[in-house]
């Protein structure tokens, strides 16, 4: 089995290092909330959660924040890579059982199921702040 590993490329073993390492972060460490210019909502790439600032600024904030620590807690369970995974296989049955993406994404709704006590505990916010401005959840 050691030899398996030892035979492995290098950018494999990085990869594969990185991927415990942000799950190690995010077992002891709050997410790294990123205020952007864009779209979508909020987009979750473990350890970081990009959002919106029209959301970081509206009383949505509240709701897509807990949706998005509810992915963040996941990533942190199966490992960033594996959960993406698993991911892709909830997004294919949620589009052969209900013809979209996330109707009978089981991950998915795992989260929406208890958007009531997922909150995080603190959050580092990044990114571009027009104005001082302090978030608390609710």
């Amino acid at each position: 089995m050691i030899e398996f590993f030892v035979l492995l490329p290098y950018i494999v073993k990085l990869m594969i290092g990185l991927n415990y390492a942000a799950a190690g972060y995010m077992y002891v460490a709050p997410p790294l909330v990123v205020i952007v210019e864009m779209k979508t909502d909020a987009i979750n790439m473990s350890p970081f959660i990009f959002i919106s600032s029209q959301v970081y600024y509206s009383n949505e904030f509240d709701t897509v924040m807990r949706y998005e620590y509810g992915k963040y807690l996941q990533s942190a369970f199966y490992t960033p890579i594996v959960r993406g995974v698993i991911n892709i296989v909830a997004s294919t049955w949620s589009l052969l059982t209900s013809g979209n993406l996330t109707s009978n994404n089981f991950l998915l709704s795992s989260i929406k199921n208890k958007l009531d006590i997922l909150a995080p505990p603190k959050i580092i916010v990044l990114g571009d702040l027009k104005k001082p401005f302090t978030r608390s959840l609710k």
